[in-house]
């Protein structure tokens, strides 16, 4: 299990902005640890991954996007965040710009990838969308096109983060992250139910997809968490 991270305390409204400002800091922080930590028991196999969850609405897209803002706290790490979630794509609006001309137009071949890329300038890094809507998600990822995309993006990017649809819903994340160094599931605290969490397990693992890890998300303490933390 990849360290505890209370993606929430970003949205509390009685927060000061130099409070929240110093929580989201420490939520990068902890992430780039953590993939850090992950990238050296990989043996620095850790250029590209998927983040997903077993079902819809845990806040893997969330983690993903802080995963691309930590990682560029390294100024040498070049990241690029990529909306792999076709049927149900949502970062071209967490970013305020259009789907269109994304992921599908850049493995089919019918647009440049210079000329699809967004780049987040605030936070340094670029944003790949999904492009436009598909019929068949699974056959996408299994084609060799797609294999060729990644390994041209390998060669642009020093790490590539793939937002996907929920593992038990969407059967191509499985495909996907078998195209990946691997797939990290986000558990949504005290919502997602044990059985649901090793039924996704189970599925990855019969998939032969290597699982990486997971990050508990959106944890709640009941007691100041600065105690929790001397427990």
């Amino acid at each position: 299990m990849l360290n505890t991270i209370n993606i929430n305390k970003i949205k509390k409204k009685n927060r000061t902005d130099n409070e929240s400002l110093h929580t989201k800091y420490k939520i990068w922080e902890t992430l780039y640890k953590s993939l850090e930590d992950l990238k050296v028991k990989t043996q620095n196999r850790l250029s590209s991954f998927v983040f997903a969850s077993a079902k819809k609405g845990e806040g893997a897209s969330t983690i993903a996007v802080n995963s691309a803002i930590a990682l560029k706290t390294n100024p040498e790490n070049s990241v690029l965040l990529v909306d792999a979630n076709l049927r149900s794509p949502g970062l071209h609006k967490f970013f305020n710009t259009t789907r269109d001309n994304g992921l599908v137009e850049f493995v089919t071949g019918k647009s440049d990838l210079s000329n699809i890329l967004v780049y987040e300038k605030s936070r340094d890094f670029f944003i790949l969308t999904a492009g436009s809507s598909i019929n068949s998600f699974s056959m996408f990822f299994q084609s060799d096109n797609f294999s060729k995309a990644i390994e041209t993006l390998k060669e642009k990017f020093t790490h590539i983060i793939f937002d996907s649809g929920p593992v038990l819903t969407c059967p191509e994340t499985s495909v996907l992250a078998c195209k990946t160094d691997g797939i990290i599931i986000v558990v949504e605290s005290e919502i997602t139910k044990a059985e649901v969490l090793y039924s996704a397990k189970h599925y990855l693992k019969n998939s032969k997809v290597n699982i990486l890890g997971a990050i508990l998300n959106k944890k709640k303490y009941y007691i100041p968490e600065s105690i929790y933390r001397r427990l």
